[in-house]
């Protein structure tokens, strides 16, 4: 639809009034009637009592000149009477009496743009509109103006009313748009602070060939069996205390996260996702890759292919499920100090009922549960389960040979020979679903700006 025929209008529409106005502007710098004069004296007067000195002066000088004073009040009534024609001429809600007084110009311009075919066009597709919404024919588009000078039996359309509440607000992203940049945003925080990815990889590395420096070629026998548990053991706290160090990364967006969250630029799930998978996993799932996949060989485990890659699903879902803990405190805590600190005692606790310090079969019936619910206990007894399951050890002590299967000391250590899937990778992979899903939640239901 061609809609050039208006802004030709408004353009004439503009240099009417600047004919109108230079023709006020000769006209009354010719005429100046006492009325103005006394109107503008008075006014004069009045601005003289309430200013300072300095501007006594120049107002004084101004007072003089009335022929200016009158020019100005002749130019600005002018405008607002022109002003007041051509809006009455574009509404139709002029009177007959104030027909006299538009210029012959504009009455032509008005006429012939009614006449014109893109008028009518316009006039017959919002009559096609009104009749769809049912709306009554002889209601004007823009409503009636009462007695009082209100506009009343205002009728919008629905795509007009769509409109309107998009310009009361901003509209909202959808989820794709705003994972996309919440995640770019997180990436970008990552590799430009590459200090503590580096440290991250490096450590994995370093300690890696350390472990297998001092754990080369474990042997067959009972020191073989200790040594086993002793990098099991080792690796575990390794990777358990070193996601201590997530507890800043939300700690430091907290004030920006309740901020645009309350002002609506994304919702706390595109946020929490975005922070998961870029923030999370490249510290998580990294590490004990690169870690498992030095040390295995190196220490000399179980040469198999599918104890291999039990060994490293153990690793991974341990090292996610501890992430998921401090991810959790670091939402409950607003206080980094606090947080490291609960991390420090959870993590303890948790190493405690590893299965190495203290024996299951020891401990009250009424607490064993402590080791069910230690996620270092089911990450350990995995571990342990998947190399010493069918290991059989050969000892020789004072010229007498003995051969003892693993499994019998892994019973004596109170794990269970037969718990690998389960309960152990169920327990962790629970335990990850369950502490990331409550992480969510307290993110979403607690973690709110005040005001």
């Amino acid at each position: 639809m061609d809609f050039s025929p208006p802004f030709e209008i408004c353009t004439d529409l503009l240099d009417t009034v600047d004919l109108t106005v230079n023709a006020c502007i000769e006209t009354s710098s010719n005429s100046v009637t006492p009325s103005h004069i006394e109107e503008t004296s008075v006014d004069e007067e009045r601005a003289l009592l309430s200013t300072s000195d300095v501007d006594e002066t120049e107002l004084q000088t101004r007072v003089s000149s009335a022929s200016q004073n009158s020019r100005r009040l002749s130019v600005s009534s002018a405008i607002r009477r022109k002003t007041s024609q051509m809006l009455d001429v574009v509404r139709g809600t002029r009177d007959e009496s104030g027909s006299a007084n538009v210029p012959e110009q504009l009455a032509d311009l008005v006429a012939l743009y009614e006449a014109s075919s893109t008028a009518k066009a316009m006039r017959a597709e919002f009559d096609d509109v009104y009749r769809m919404h049912g709306f009554p024919d002889e209601v004007p588009s823009n409503g009636t103006v009462d007695a009082s000078g209100e506009r009343t039996d205002m009728h919008e359309m629905r795509d007009v009313a769509a409109e309107t509440n998009m310009l009361r607000g901003r509209q909202r992203a959808s989820w794709g748009t705003q994972f996309r940049i919440l995640s770019g945003r997180a990436f970008k925080n990552l590799y430009r602070d590459p200090a503590l990815l580096t440290a991250h990889y490096a450590s994995s590395v370093a300690l890696a060939l350390i472990c297998g420096l001092f754990f080369h070629n474990v042997s067959n026998d009972i020191a073989g069996f200790q040594n086993r548990l002793g990098i099991f053991f080792f690796t575990l706290a390794l990777f358990g205390f070193s996601c201590l160090s997530s507890l800043g990364l939300f700690a430091n967006e907290r004030i920006l996260f309740m901020r645009e969250r309350a002002n609506g630029y994304y919702s706390t799930f595109t946020y929490f996702a975005s922070k998961v998978l870029f923030d999370i996993l490249p510290l998580r799932l990294v590490p004990p890759l690169v870690y498992g996949g030095i040390v295995y060989g190196l220490v000399g485990l179980v040469p198999t292919v599918p104890a291999f890659w039990k060994f490293m699903l153990t690793l991974v879902l341990f090292n996610l499920t501890t992430a998921s803990v401090i991810l959790l405190l670091s939402i409950s805590f607003e206080s980094t100090s606090v947080g490291s600190l609960v991390g420090t005692l959870i993590m303890l606790f948790n190493l405690l009922f590893t299965g190495l310090l203290v024996n299951r079969e020891t401990v009250t019936p009424a607490l064993q549960w402590l080791h069910t619910i230690s996620f270092f206990h089911a990450a350990f007894e995995a571990l342990a389960v998947n190399e010493l399951r069918y290991l059989q050890l050969k000892e020789i002590k004072y010229g007498v040979e003995l051969d003892v299967p693993a499994a019998t000391i892994l019973s004596i250590f109170g794990l269970r020979a037969q718990s690998f899937w389960w309960p152990n990778i169920s327990l962790l992979a629970i335990f990850f679903v369950t502490l990331t899903t409550g992480s969510y939640f307290m993110l979403h239901f607690f973690v709110k700006e005040k005001r």
